[in-house]
């Protein structure tokens, strides 16, 4: 009889390897585990908890919405403090007001002799739409006119529906080209609409031409019912109980009536209305129908925007609230569909008129009056520079509470008004609000104003000078003048301050790559030798499209820009950056400008310092035509051996990256593709690695660029990742594609990690993964949330720790983690509970070895012996056993228990013969795992033992 064997699997330096086969596991690696992190003496230990760091109202509050990005600021001559983005459901965008329908001139469509009724209600683009507006009336005469619509602008509306009828209270939705109406541009204080009559009502429903005839029905058809022929068949058909309305027929045949029968989706020449006043046998003529249905508006204000808030500090205690906004922009579609970078459709749950952003991505593609998904906050020269996407204006956010670096401006309100439509106008003494006319949407708290009905939070809807601006509050109207208070300018759009000065062209000029000149006789125009030579003797004819070239002499020139004083700012930023001590946005639009500066390929930079001064010459677009978006970017500092450090920025799309070294107007400023297909699916994934270069999440798993070779090193968690038919992967829940671009990354301090939150399953957006990757032992592990979280941060400052905080998908919370917490804060969504740290472990597979198919070779294990330590004192451990993949069982488990320590071992018989085995414990409660200990002997001496 073999005396027994001890087979020790310990030393799990190598991390989670899912990859390999369970017969080929690496030493020191372990083939599944969850909420398990790798210390460096090489136990397993248990995640940290959390700890919540603010939380709205207090506690954990279900159905707050998603914690959209967030950033430490650290002012010159402040104490720190946190900004946040985030989903206000609560604050709705309000309800158009002012509505006025006036003569559009001839032309139109609409029956003559007769009136139309309007409403129109703002959306969000999410499938929010707020309550009517007031009702507008325009009555036509025989000969058929246009309406021209006018109503007060929303700020942060996406845009309008417009609703039409023929009587009061009964208009319905427009739907067609032209509607909704687009949001009007920043600085306009009143939308417009023109209605021709042509746009049909929803679902197909319209006006009808006039009918051949009104004849009334005989015997045998429904008692009372007309039929109506028509001149044209009524699209979309019609159902029985609408609102049936003739005007202008001859008899009596005129007024509102009901219809019956119907043929819904099915164009109809006859429509069956009920008309008891109508004697049988009459017949008549002329005249038009209207089909629709009354009173189809909104019965709430859904609508939503996205507030930034400013949250207490500590001594302020973790509760925030509403009163803590101090800026609202617009809503956020999130993206839904699985397109690269986790896609777009756009718009949450639309509904009726409000499509939401249609082609929205994590990359761009969001159309002007929508915020991004995944926003970006960096701090540059003391203030926050805030990149809401590429269809809205980056912003930058000053601090009020007392830095002496540009403060935030606090003028005192010197009078205060309304009109009845909502419309504020604020007057304000010395210094005013420092706002210019184009930084319309500027946002500004007004406080300790004498009638509190004045103070909030709003847009500026214009700034005509520096002591007045309007904004829009009807919670306002009706109320008498006022005064007193402050008003704090909180964020302003980008301008540019910046004037240009170009050399004249000259004749018979040597010019290198990159020159520039303008004509002198300027036309508003720059231009850029694209080819070294001498210029001509005579100037050529300077081109005024974007871009076009002309011959000069030996050279070429290329149309670079406009060269008009202020040079516009970037109109949008997908994402920015902080690199040479310039503000770089990159993806500035959504599509191609007129004026050739800005795209979804643009990587701009501003001057030095200054966020408010844009060169046009330092711009440029990186691959143009090739399809693909701006998708995230980085800085940091390469160098080789003999070669000294040099900063350089890393630029992503979707599937390529490109380094740029230097600055713009550098001797050695240059972007180079990098020699490798793999780009960044996930924008906010893109961050540097000390020790290793840039990381990010690609299209082949999680790729490191060091400046030099760009290399995948998450092959160990490919399972995790990509889907597979493999049915040794069966039991992994892998990453969600339709939504893996609105993933986020962060460091951890202790141990040091690049982690990075995804989504996994069916997770509608919810980030509830942690992939984390050791920066010293350079292996992973996984880290399953108790709750669902859609931001990631690391938080640095001189005077503390590191702390990397988790901010909750739905419940308001930010919270920290990795902080030493021996517990969840909270053990779901919405809830106060605390949770223990729970998790899982399946040991390396242990088997025999032998060689030769015609031997059994099994093995008999009589114990197993499991060594570790209780982190939590009111930790359990339960142990399964899976033996020859005949399923978990419940192992008889003696817990040892030794010392204050919390030292243990877990004695599990197992009395049994087997080829192979494995164990999986499942922790309560946080603990380490050191080794697993398996006695064992072969069944026969001639069988080796082997184990993996």
């Amino acid at each position: 009889m073999p005396s027994y064997s001890t087979l020790q699997q310990k030393s799990f330096i190598k991390g989670l390897n899912a990859a390999s086969d369970i017969f080929d596991q690496p030493r020191g690696s372990v083939p599944r585990l969850s909420n398990f992190l790798l210390t460096k003496r090489g136990a397993l230990k248990s995640c940290d908890g959390s700890q919540i760091v603010n939380a709205f109202s207090g506690v954990p509050t279900a159905g707050r919405g998603r914690l959209m990005a967030a950033v430490l600021f650290q002012p010159v001559g402040v104490n720190p403090y946190y900004l946040l983005l985030a989903e206000a459901f609560d604050q709705p965008l309000g309800s158009p007001r002012h509505l006025v329908a006036s003569d559009g001139g001839a032309g139109g469509t609409l029956p003559i002799n007769t009136t139309a009724f309007y409403y129109v209600t703002a959306i969000d683009g999410v499938g929010g739409e707020s309550l009517i507006s007031n009702e507008a009336s325009f009555a036509n005469g025989a000969t058929a006119h246009k309406v021209t619509l006018t109503w007060n602008i929303v700020p942060n509306a996406f845009g309008y529906n417009i609703y039409r009828g023929i009587v009061s209270n009964g208009e319905v939705l427009l739907s067609g080209a032209g509607v909704p109406v687009a949001q009007a541009a920043a600085g306009s204080t009143t939308v417009t609409y023109t209605d021709t009559g042509s746009i049909a009502q929803a679902g197909g429903l319209a006006i009808v031409a006039a009918p051949s005839g009104l004849v009334a029905l005989s015997e045998g058809l429904p008692n009372g019912a007309i039929q109506i022929a028509l001149q044209t068949p009524l699209a979309g058909g019609y159902t029985a109980g609408q609102q049936a309305v003739i005007t202008g027929a001859s008899g009596p045949f005129n007024g509102t009536w009901t219809t019956v029968g119907g043929s819904p989706g099915i164009p109809t020449s006859f429509i069956y209305v009920r008309n008891t006043v109508v004697p049988q046998g009459t017949t008549g003529g002329g005249g038009t129908i209207s089909i629709g249905v009354a009173g189809m508006f909104p019965a709430a204000d859904t609508t939503q925007q996205t507030a930034l808030f400013r949250l207490p500090t500590a001594a302020g205690g973790i509760d925030y609230d509403n009163d803590d906004i101090v800026a609202l922009f617009p809503a956020d579609p999130r993206p839904i569909d699985g397109s690269p970078g986790g896609g777009g459709g756009g718009g949450g749950t639309p509904g009726p008129g409000n499509p939401g952003s249609p082609g929205s991505t994590v990359g761009g593609g969001f159309p002007p009056g929508n915020v991004s998904s995944v926003p970006e906050m960096v701090q540059y020269v003391n203030r926050i520079a805030i990149a809401l996407g590429n269809g809205y204006a980056p912003q930058l956010y000053r601090d009020a509470t007392g830095t002496p670096d540009h403060p935030a401006a606090q003028p005192p309100i010197t009078a205060i008004s309304v009109d009845a439509n909502g419309v504020v106008t604020v007057t304000l003494g010395a210094p005013g609000h420092g706002l210019v006319v184009s930084q319309a949407g500027a946002g500004v708290v007004l406080a300790g104003v004498l009638n509190p009905l004045y103070n909030g939070v709003f847009q500026a809807i214009t700034a005509p000078d520096n002591t007045h601006l309007t904004l829009y509050n009807p919670a306002a109207i009706g109320q008498a003048a006022s005064s007193g208070g402050i008003l704090t300018v909180t964020t302003t759009p980008l301008i540019s301050t910046f004037s240009a000065a170009y050399p004249n062209w000259s004749a018979s000029t040597t010019h290198l790559v990159g020159d520039i000149v303008q004509p002198a006789a300027p036309n508003g125009h720059f231009y850029k030798y694209t080819q070294a030579g001498i210029s001509g003797a005579a100037p050529p004819t300077f081109p005024l499209a974007s871009g076009a070239q002309v011959a000069d002499g030996t050279a070429i020139l290329q149309e670079a820009g406009p060269t008009q004083s202020g040079s516009p700012p970037p109109p949008g930023a997908a994402h920015l950056t902080v690199y040479g001590g310039s503000l770089w946005p990159w993806n500035t639009a959504p599509t191609n400008t007129a004026n050739g500066l800005d795209g979804p390929t643009v990587l701009r930079m501003s001057d030095a310092d200054n966020p408010d001064s844009w060169n046009p010459v330092n711009q440029v677009f990186i691959d143009k035509d090739d399809g693909y978006d701006g998708m995230g970017l980085a800085s940091f500092t390469v160098t080789a051996q003999g070669i000294p450090p040099e900063g350089s920025l890393v630029v992503c799309k979707d599937f390529a990256t490109y380094q740029v070294l230097g600055i713009f107007g550098a001797a050695n400023f240059a972007i180079q593709r990098i020699k490798s297909d793999l780009g960044a699916i996930a924008p906010r994934t893109v961050r540097f690695i000390p020790g290793f270069g840039i990381g990010r999440l690609a299209h082949l798993g999680v790729a490191v660029f060091d400046g030099v070779e760009d290399k995948l090193i998450s092959e160990d968690i490919r399972p995790f990742l990509f889907p597979s038919t493999d049915p040794e992967y069966a039991d992994i829940l892998v990453v969600d594609a339709n939504w893996v671009g609105i993933s986020w990354a962060a460091q951890v301090a202790n141990p040091p990690m690049y982690v990075i939150a995804v989504p996994i399953g069916n997770s509608n957006g919810m980030l509830q993964r942690l992939l984390c990757y050791d920066l010293v032992l350079k292996s992973w592990t996984i880290v399953d949330l108790p709750f669902p979280i859609s931001t990631l941060y690391q938080a640095r400052t001189e005077s503390s720790n590191p702390i990397t905080l988790l901010g909750s998908f739905n419940d308001g919370t930010l919270q920290r983690w990795q902080a030493g917490d021996l517990q969840w804060a909270t053990s779901a969504s919405g809830s106060a509970t605390p949770a223990p740290v729970s998790g899982s472990l399946t040991s390396p597979e242990i088997y025999n070895g032998f060689p030769m198919a015609s031997q059994v070779g099994r093995l008999y294990c009589r114990q197993l012996v499991v060594r570790g330590r209780f982190i939590d004192p009111a930790a359990s451990i339960t142990a399964l056993l899976n033996l020859q993949e005949e399923g978990l069982m419940p192992a008889n488990v003696n817990q040892i228990t030794f010392g204050v320590s919390g030292s243990f071992e877990l004695v599990i018989a197992v009395n049994d013969k087997f080829v192979n085995a494995r164990c999986q414990l499942l922790n309560v409660g946080a603990c380490e795992i050191d080794s697993f200990g398996w006695q064992v002997r072969p069944e026969t001496t001639t069988v080796p033992v082997r184990v993996t």
